[in-house]
């Protein structure tokens, strides 16, 4: 690409990328949500907070914590403090039925998992925990005991009081006021970007979920490079996206930035009047949908006005060709990129570039990140197949993820 220069990445442990940006610019707003919004001092105040709730609650380093909550700024501020301390976050699916609850908690060996009663998409979420582990409502607000689960200690609610086998917020308040902040930065210190940054279990189509783990390292970088050889983010950008955190693509976006330093705003359950007002109201300039089903919801709406939406400068979505060339016309000032990529790459493999050529940008899986390798063989013999000629993708580099846990 002319003019390219190599980004090269800072690439720090995760805890530190946060806090890091809360120093740099405390009052600048990290996270948009429908109903929050939180500033870089803000969210690193509260993953700090849950830092030194999970010390009082006893998480040791490498234990596996689950977080399974409607999208919320919380969300991003649990899985910041379980890294502070050195624990894991498991990012676990709010769309998981009971039975598939049950093992990722089983198989994830989760110690503690944070859950909330506000209900994300009509679910209710100590109601499927209880359906996937019965025996929780014979406890009471102390150490679980479960023998189907032997290894989780707690169940928390965020937002509520407790109930049978469930702690309350008022019991991770006092965890959080007794934890030992200086006990926090040790921990936090000790991280490294080697280290398991989370797990989060994709949902096989021939199996139980899998929980695939990625690196500090991968998540970090994959957020830089996106950051400054894709989206070419600076300070002052505002990223959409309706993607579920839980899912690698919400959470890689925001990390991507995280370590731009801008702002990301977060459409909660997607629904086109609202997408619509935040991009508007928020000023976005870059929109990631994802999905052209999403998107097109936004191209129709009777509000739509493409003047409204003079800030907008690039729209990441993948979809059938012929759909993307249709939305591209209908939307000309900002240029559609396509991607390829899956939760065992950290995310993005490819990403298109703003300036390439229409058919590549909205007819190709763009071009691999730098540092990552992908060919095209016959999955039989391995050899590399011709130009237009289908086989088995693979890859390698930095991003590949580290396993799948047990």
């Amino acid at each position: 690409v002319d003019g390219w220069q190599r980004p090269w990445p800072s690439v720090v442990p995760l805890a530190d990328l946060l806090d890091r940006q809360a120093q740099l610019t405390p009052d600048r707003t990290a996270l948009v949500l429908p109903d929050e919004r939180v500033s870089y001092a803000e969210l690193s105040e509260r993953a700090q907070y849950y830092g030194r709730a999970l010390l009082s609650l006893g998480a040791r380093p490498g234990d596996t914590v689950g977080i399974l909550l409607p999208t919320m700024a919380d969300f991003v501020a649990i899985m910041f403090g379980a890294l502070k301390v050195g624990a894991i976050p498991v990012l676990m699916n709010a769309r998981f039925k009971a039975r598939e609850l049950r093992h990722v908690v089983v198989n994830g060996d989760l110690t503690m998992v944070f859950t909330a009663t506000s209900v994300a998409d009509a679910v209710d979420f100590p109601a499927l925990l209880t359906e996937a582990f019965p025996a929780i409502a014979d406890h009471s607000e102390g150490h679980l005991g479960l023998d189907e689960a032997p290894r989780l200690r707690h169940v928390a609610l965020i937002d509520d009081e407790a109930r049978p086998g469930f702690l309350g917020s008022d019991t991770v308040d006092r965890a959080a006021a007794s934890g030992d902040d200086a006990e926090v930065d040790l921990r936090q210190s000790r991280a490294s970007v080697r280290d398991i940054g989370l797990i989060m279990y994709t949902s096989g189509t021939t199996a139980s979920p899998k929980g695939a783990m990625l690196s500090q390292e991968a998540l970090v970088r994959q957020g830089i490079l996106v950051a400054r050889t894709r989206f070419m983010l600076g300070s002052d950008d505002v990223m959409w996206t309706p993607l579920p955190l839980f899912h690698i693509g919400g959470m890689s976006y925001v990390l991507t930035a995280m370590c731009a330093g801008c702002t990301i705003v977060h459409a909660g359950f997607f629904d086109a009047d609202r997408a619509l007002r935040q991009l508007v109201d928020e000023g976005c300039t870059v929109a990631t949908p994802a999905f052209e089903t999403m998107w097109l919801q936004v191209l129709d709406h009777p509000d739509f006005d493409p003047e409204a939406l003079s800030a907008l400068r690039l729209i990441l979505a993948v979809g059938v060709p012929e759909r993307l060339r249709s939305m591209q016309d209908r939307f000309p000032q900002a240029p559609i990129v396509t991607t390829f990529g899956g939760t065992e790459a950290t995310s993005h493999l490819c990403i298109a570039l703003a300036d390439d050529p229409p058919e590549t940008r909205l007819s190709t899986g763009g071009h691999p990140l730098p540092g990552i390798e992908v060919r095209i063989v016959d999955p039989e013999t391995g050899v590399d197949r011709p130009i237009g000629e289908p086989g088995e993708i693979r890859y390698r580099g930095w991003n590949r993820f580290l396993g799948y846990y047990n």
